[in-house]
């Protein structure tokens, strides 16, 4: 007997108690949601919607913002920022 293999797509998710939802799709991360706090591992194409989001990222190539009070940080080389909301924060993290 053996575990069955993990899929590589997550599907979408609520949490009712935080009203925020995630997507990820190959290697393209979508947060929706405020008071969230994530952590992802190797994203191309990282959205962030909503306010009071954390997201820490060994890597990610592309980053769009559009919400208020969010905050990424990463490892890796540094992303193109697009950033269309309001008092964010965004920096990479040294080892």
């Amino acid at each position: 007997m053996g575990s069955a293999p993990r899929s590589p797509a997550l599907t979408p998710s609520r949490d009712p108690e935080r009203r925020s939802t995630w997507s990820a799709t190959s290697r393209k991360l979508t947060v929706q949601g405020s008071d969230v706090k994530i952590a992802a591992e190797d994203i191309d194409d990282l959205t962030v919607q909503g306010s009071n989001v954390t997201v820490y990222a060994r890597d990610i190539d592309h980053l769009n913002i559009m919400g208020s009070g969010v905050t990424v940080h990463w490892l890796g080389d540094d992303p193109t920022i697009q950033d269309t909301g309001a008092n964010n924060t965004t920096g990479k993290l040294s080892q």
